[in-house]
C-alpha cells in the first residue's frame, strides 16, 4: 500500500510537459513533495516542510526515513502575503523537520538528520535563529516524543550518551551486521538472530533507557528529571505531571491467543511524573498498558488509560482514571458498553476514548448491538480525584 500510494502521489505531481509519456523510476526519485505544515497559535505564521527527491538523498542507509535527510523548513508570513522564507539558514548536508510549536508561537521545535546524528533544537519564528541542544532526541512511533509545558519551557524524551535512536539506524545496522552473518554462514557456522521466549525471555535485549529532560529557552537551562525505558509522553492541562508510556519485559503470549503478524508481546506500562520535585509513581505495576491512549481530563490532573492484565486479551481490557497527586487507580463503569477494539493490518491494536468536561468517553458498543457509537460513562467519581 505504501509504494502504490507513493507512486500515485509522484504520478499527480508530474508537470504537463512530462504527462506526455509514462512516468519512469527516475520521475519517481526525483519527485518533491510537502511534508508537515503547522499554524503558530497566533495565526500568524505558516511553518511547513518541503521534502526534496528521493535520489538527493545523502545517503540511502536512512532507507524508509531519507525523506528527512532532503527535508527543509520554510515560513510563510500569514499577515503579510508573498514568498516563504527558510525557517532559518540551513545547508544541503543535513535534513530538517519541524517539531512542535510553543503556546506563544514564537519559538518551535526543530530537528535535523545528517549522517549518523539526530539533533534537536529551538529556532526562533521569524527572526531566522536557531539554538542546537547538546543532547540528541529520541525518534519513535509509539506517541508524543516532546511538549512544551509553557512558552519557555520544552520536555521531551532524549537518549543518554547520544547515538542515532534504533529506528532511524535501521539501515546502517543492517550493513554492519549483515557481512558478519555471512562470513558465519560461509564458514559453515550459526548465522541465525535468537529470539527468547518462555523461559527464554531473558535471552532478548533489555529496553533501552532514555531521559526526561526539560529545557528553558529563557535561562538555558537544560536538566533531567526522570530516566527509564520510555516511548511516549502526555503532559498534564495545568503542566505539572508528565505521563510516560514505559517499555517492559516480553510477554509470552497465552495458550488460547491467536497471534497476528505485527502482534507485539511488549508489556507496556504508565509512570507519572511530578515536574515540579521529580517524584514518579507507577499506579498499576502489573497491568499492560495499551499504546496510543494517555489521555488527561482538560480542567484535572486526571489520566485516562485502557489497560489489561498480563495474560489477558485486550478485549478483556478496562478503562482506568489515575489520580495524579496520589497515584490512585479506579476503574471505570462501562454501564454495558463494550469497548471497540481495532486491530490494524500491522498488528496495531487501538481503542479510542477521551474526555468530555469531566466524563470519560468511550467508542464502543451495547452487547446486543452491532453498531459502535460514542457512549460518555458520566463523571468520575470524586473517589477517583483523590
Amino acid at each position: 500500500m505504501r509504494v502504490f500510494a507513493l507512486a500515485a502521489a509522484c504520478m499527480l505531481a508530474i508537470t504537463p510537459e512530462a504527462s506526455a509519456r509514462a512516468p519512469t523510476v527516475d520521475d519517481l526519485l526525483m519527485s518533491e513533495q510537502w511534508g508537515d505544515a503547522s499554524i503558530t497559535p497566533d495565526d500568524r505564521w505558516l511553518i511547513f516542510e518541503k521534502r526534496g527527491p528521493y535520489a538527493a538523498a545523502p545517503s540511502f542507509q536512512g532507507d524508509y526515513y531519507a525523506h528527512l535527510a532532503t527535508s527543509r523548513l520554510f515560513l510563510a508570513d500569514l499577515d503579510h502575503p508573498g514568498p516563504a522564507t527558510p525557517l532559518f539558514p540551513q545547508d544541503d548536508a543535513g535534513g530538517y523537520v519541524a517539531g512542535p510549536i510553543s503556546p506563544d508561537g514564537k519559538a518551535v521545535l526543530v530537528y535535523r538528520f545528517e549522517g549518523e546524528t539526530w539533533r534537536a533544537g529551538i529556532a526562533k519564528v521569524g527572526r531566522g535563529e536557531v539554538r542546537w541542544l547538546p543532547v540528541t532526541p529520541e525518534y519513535g512511533i509509539l506517541g508524543r516524543l516532546a511538549q512544551w509545558r509553557s512558552n519557555r519551557q520544552l520536555v521531551f524524551i532524549a537518549r543518554p550518551g547520544g547515538g542515532l535512536p534504533d529506528r532511524l539506524r535501521l539501515g546502517w545496522d543492517a550493513m554492519a551486521k549483515l557481512p558478519e552473518l555471512w562470513a558465519r554462514a560461509d564458514r559453515g557456522q550459526p548465522s541465525v538472530t535468537v529470539v527468547g521466549s518462555g523461559p527464554f525471555s531473558g535471552l532478548r535485549q533489555a529496553p533501552a533507557k532514555q531521559q526526561l529532560v526539560q529545557f528553558d529557552t529563557g535561562t538555558g537551562e537544560l536538566k533531567t528529571v526522570a530516566s527509564g525505558p520510555f516511548a511516549d509522553l502526555e503532559l498534564s492541562s495545568d503542566g505539572r505531571y508528565a505521563a510516560i508510556l514505559t517499555e517492559g519485559e516480553q510477554m509470552s503470549p497465552a495458550s488460547v491467543q491467536t497471534l497476528r503478524d505485527g502482534d507485539t508481546l511488549q508489556r507496556h506500562n504508565v509512570l507519572l511524573v511530578d515536574l515540579e520535585n521529580g517524584l514518579t509513581r507507577s499506579p498499576c505495576s502489573d497491568c499492560d498498558v495499551l499504546p496510543g491512549l494517555l489521555a488527561w481530563a482538560p480542567t484535572a490532573n486526571k489520566l485516562l488509560v485502557f489497560a489489561r492484565a498480563r495474560t489477558s486479551a485486550w478485549t478483556d481490557g478496562e478503562l482506568y482514571v489515575i489520580a495524579a497527586n496520589s497515584g490512585a487507580l479506579s476503574s471505570i463503569a462501562r454501564h454495558g458498553v463494550v469497548p471497540t477494539v481495532d486491530v490494524g493490518r500491522d498488528g496495531t491494536v487501538t481503542v479510542q476514548a477521551a474526555w468530555l468536561a469531566n466524563a470519560p468517553v468511550l467508542h464502543g458498543r451495547q452487547r446486543q448491538s452491532r453498531r459502535s457509537d460514542w457512549y460518555s460513562l458520566g463523571p468520575v467519581p470524586a473517589a477517583s480525584e483523590q
